[in-house]
């Protein structure tokens, strides 16, 4: 079974998957609305670099199979800055959890290491249990019919995310020294 990519609607307002070509009708909460549901669905960038693979999309397009909208090279590039974080400079880290549990792993051309700050690692470590229990609960929601199972649990973990992601922002460490001058303990 290939993995849906995408939540549509119908016209009268009942929710389904494609998988395999076949329409998967779903429970999803009172009151979703159009902006919850382009939330859902995923979001990549193509770049075609062969002229045969330009002129399939192409095709795609001109029959409706496929739908793209234009951007700027610059939000691209913007778009990108996360991936590039995530790909060059977390790898090292993400190498050495590997390498900690005697896994096998493709030879990389950076080196396993452990040196990276105490947020982005519990970013990268949260990172790697939502990937695997998306799968999970995606699987569970499909078995009982019911999107909600996926979306009720998923939360937690998208929680726990935001708030990694607010306390690296805020940097903990300076804000207890900035209150231990103020409060002089």
């Amino acid at each position: 079974m290939t993995r849906p990519r995408r939540l549509y609607t119908t016209a009268d307002g009942k929710f389904y998957y494609l998988i395999d070509g076949k329409k998967k009708f779903v429970k999803a909460p009172a009151g979703i609305s159009q902006k919850q549901i382009a939330r859902i669905n995923i979001k990549n960038i193509v770049i075609t670099r062969n002229k045969i693979i330009d002129n399939i999309i192409n095709e795609g397009i001109e029959l409706n199979k496929i739908k793209l909208n234009s951007i700027s090279a610059e939000k691209v590039k913007l778009s990108q800055k996360g991936h590039i974080r995530h790909t060059q400079n977390e790898l090292p880290y993400r190498l050495f959890k590997i390498d900690s549990k005697k896994k096998w792993r493709p030879k990389k051309r950076v080196f396993a290491s452990k040196q990276l700050g105490f947020f982005r690692k519990r970013i990268q470590d949260l990172r790697l249990i939502i990937s695997r229990k998306s799968h999970q609960l995606y699987q569970l929601a499909l078995k009982k019919n019911d999107i909600n199972v996926f979306l009720k649990r998923i939360k937690v973990y998208s929680l726990l995310y935001k708030m990694l992601y607010f306390f690296m922002v805020l940097n903990v460490q300076n804000v207890i020294k900035f209150l231990k001058r103020k409060i002089k303990v």
